[in-house]
């Protein structure tokens, strides 16, 4: 799923908001968490709903939402200044990740940012801040933004619009290109001849003479005999057999098969390391290791026991945290119902099954005589009252 806006996103979501909100009166605005507000707006027989979450989307939608009891300071504040106001227009601040909301002519600006960590800012016609939901420190790549200082709309991407495709410009793009692709060789050279060097060198660690005495091979160098320690490395016991199969009884010569040599080179180098004390017996140092595998064996069985208790301790907490939650009521979000004509009105249905209208005001009053009243209804006006009115639906 997505979780923010491109430039793209910006152009297409700022082209859908200009065709739906433009010519709308902002009705209201509502608090709905710390970085999410919600916008109404409404002109007669159409209203819509506006959901913005700083950095990341702002979309429309026909789903009621749970909103703060009492606003917050800066919803408060975007209330004084916008509520009421027409939406004039709906833009894309060059090709950068900005909506920039044009009320009352340009009188106001709400600038909706989708990079980084996201703002919304209030802006006057000159684009001083008025209001903004986050103050913003000065920093190498970010002007500092806080009530007082000017919106700077100069270092936006492409504010000036595209600059146009000249042959200038692709010929700069394909020299850089080219630049940065010969580069990328050079070092590609150098770590080629780095590895052919240490090739060199371990090759000619390797090749040395062949130690006469076997038992010399599997002593680790160098050796620790200040300490009466020494390392030996074991092979496994495929070796012997390894050995047995690369000699030749017939000759007693032994030969070296090319194709399984890469396989005896990887198992040289898995050889188990034993550190043998030359001041005990060979029973006294194995005693050593049993005794470190009987404590290890015991700190095993102790990790798992205390894994299984951790688990049995978090599928509990889950069961009540699951618990806890089903008995909690969860919003719910249900559509928007349509509000009939005639609920404008003070209006009942009688027991007849007939529509039963009357007027608010004097407004209203001549509004139901002039464009709602039919031939077959039935008008009814009080002689106390010479502003009240009743009209009665007949069909």
């Amino acid at each position: 799923m997505k979780q923010r806006f491109s430039s793209l996103d910006v152009k297409v979501i700022s082209h859908e908001l200009s065709e739906a909100l433009v010519s709308l009166r902002l009705a209201n605005i509502y608090d709905l968490n710390s970085k999410t507000i919600l916008l109404k707006f409404a002109k007669p027989e159409i209203r819509k709903q506006l959901v913005v979450e700083s950095g990341f989307r702002c979309h429309l939608t026909e789903f009621a939402r749970t909103s703060a009891s009492v606003p917050g300071h800066f919803v408060a504040r975007l209330r004084k200044f916008l509520k009421t106001r027409r939406v004039t227009a709906v833009s894309q601040i060059g090709t950068d990740r900005i909506v920039d909301f044009q009320f009352s002519d340009g009188t106001y600006h709400l600038f909706l940012e989708f990079f980084a960590s996201g703002n919304i800012i209030l802006t006057d016609g000159d684009l001083k801040i008025l209001t903004l939901l986050r103050n913003v420190p000065e920093s190498e790549e970010q002007e500092p933004q806080r009530v007082g200082l000017s919106y700077r709309l100069d270092n936006k991407q492409n504010v000036d619009g595209l600059p146009a495709l000249t042959k200038e410009r692709v010929r700069q793009a394909l020299e850089s290109h080219v630049q940065k692709s010969a580069s990328n060789g050079a070092s590609t050279k150098k770590t080629k001849k780095k590895g052919a060097d240490e090739l060199k060198r371990g090759l000619s660690a390797i090749i040395s003479e062949i130690p006469p005495n076997p038992v010399a091979q599997i002593i680790k160098l160098p050796m620790k005999l200040e300490e009466n320690l020494i390392t030996l490395e074991l092979g496994e016991q495929e070796d012997e057999a390894d050995e047995d199969a690369n000699f030749d009884y017939e000759t007693d010569e032994e030969f070296v098969d090319d194709e399984n040599q890469p396989d005896k080179t990887k198992m040289s180098q898995e050889r188990l390391q034993v550190d043998v004390r030359l001041d005990l017996t060979p029973w006294a140092n194995a005693g050593l290791y049993f005794d470190q595998k009987k404590v290890a064996a015991d700190k095993a069985q102790k990790t798992v026991q205390q894994s299984s208790l951790a688990l049995k301790n978090a599928e509990l907490k889950i069961e009540r945290d699951l618990k806890a939650g089903l008995k909690q009521e969860k919003p719910i979000l249900q559509p928007l119902r349509k509000q009939m004509w005639f609920e404008k009105f003070l209006w009942f249905v009688s027991s007849d099954g007939y529509l039963v209208l009357g007027g608010r005001d004097s407004t209203q009053n001549e509004m139901l005589y002039k464009r709602h009243l039919r031939k077959g209804d039935f008008d009814a006006r009080a002689s106390l009252q010479p502003d009240g009115l009743l009209v009665e639906r007949l069909g």
